[in-house]
């Protein structure tokens, strides 16, 4: 209950402007911004939430992600659990891919 007033606390004090910039970072506003069909405010979601989370990832991942739980890709929406895993996992592979050896040639 908590979060939902502090969702409509912060869409009161945005004059109902719903951007991946404001919502807040749960599931009720990842369904706001999945629910305006935005890749780019989708993008602004994702950054933030990496930010809010510690996690890196890279820009074309961010963009690729946001095409898949935006339902402005083409590509079919997804929920909030799966963009956490998905992130999670991005994250994950981009810190397995700097501290494993590189080959020589």
């Amino acid at each position: 209950m908590r979060i939902y007033l502090k969702d409509v606390l912060v869409n009161l004090k945005n004059c109902g402007k719903v951007t991946g910039q404001v919502v807040s970072l749960t599931e009720f506003g990842f369904s706001k911004i999945q629910n305006i069909n935005s890749n780019e405010e989708m993008i602004q979601f994702i950054e933030r939430l990496c930010l809010n989370k510690g996690f890196n990832l890279l820009p074309q991942q961010i963009v690729d992600c946001a095409k898949s739980f935006s339902g402005d890709g083409g590509g079919e929406e997804g929920s909030w659990n799966k963009l956490l895993k998905e992130v999670d996992k991005l994250h994950a592979r981009n810190i397995m891919a700097r501290s494993s050896p590189r080959k020589n040639p």
